[in-house]
């Protein structure tokens, strides 16, 4: 039976630097989809090495990931997806400050899942807090997983603050060229005029500018999983935040 596994993800940074992963992974890129269809629309495709197809989709925007969830689910009876992970920021913060009142939570999606029951899907949650089965028990059972971007880094100093993928890769950056990060910071707050606050953006950015200025955004991101050293430091944070293993599981 020909099947899928999906990340769906906020954006095109998301998506350039899930693609990045899973070529780490070992996996290569797919044109065309299990049904023979070509893989476009801003979609990727990946082939893992135990042979799954993997799809990577940007959703443009952190509101629009649980309606491209609904539209995906509708038609799993004609083009079943094994697992579906909705990947975004945490967007909660640090030291004190006030997390994101939009931001997508768990009970966002378990929210909008019990929707989906409503019209005959059976939902029920898995011992996992942010881990759900759709059609338990049938052949095409659908697994749907919340992964977070975080990372738990003792340096906040020199990070921003909000739980990004931006802090993610700026976090690993500092494990391994920690001065690089300290020039950042230093930069960012000397800036003339009155610039706007530096937040993750600003100091992911900052980085490219200074070291991988030659790479363009997409490969940046591909670019970090390039290093060794960038790579084991990445897999210690996402291992750290649970992502990692969920990944990892669909590659093989």
């Amino acid at each position: 039976m020909s099947s899928e596994s999906m990340l769906l993800c906020e954006g095109y940074s998301d998506r350039s630097f899930l693609a990045g992963w899973l070529s780490h992974l070992g996996c290569s890129e797919a044109r065309h989809d299990p049904w023979g269809k070509s893989v476009s629309g801003g979609h990727y495709g990946y082939r893992a090495p135990g042979g799954r197809f993997i799809r990577v989709v940007p959703a443009h925007g952190r509101d629009k990931l649980l309606s491209f969830l609904k539209t995906r689910l509708d038609r799993r009876s004609t083009e079943t997806v094994e697992h579906l992970a909705i990947v975004c920021d945490r967007d909660d913060c640090g030291r004190g400050g006030q997390p994101d009142p939009h931001r997508l939570t768990a009970e966002c999606v378990s929210g909008a899942l019990h929707a989906i029951g409503a019209q005959g899907v059976d939902t029920r949650c898995a011992q996992q807090p942010r881990q759900w089965q759709l059609d338990q028990g049938q052949r095409d059972q659908v697994t749907v997983t919340l992964l977070q971007w975080s990372a738990a880094v003792e340096a906040e100093v020199e990070l921003p603050s909000k739980q990004t993928l931006e802090r993610l890769a700026c976090g690993a950056i500092h494990a391994v060229y920690p001065d690089r990060t300290r020039s950042v910071r230093a930069w960012l707050d000397g800036r003339a005029g009155n610039p706007p606050a530096a937040g993750p953006k600003e100091h992911l950015w900052s980085h490219m500018a200074g070291w991988y200025a030659d790479y363009g955004c997409d490969a940046f991101w591909r670019a970090l999983w390039q290093d060794p050293l960038l790579a084991a430091a990445l897999r210690r944070l996402l291992e750290a935040a649970g992502l990692w293993p969920v990944v990892e599981a669909l590659v093989t």
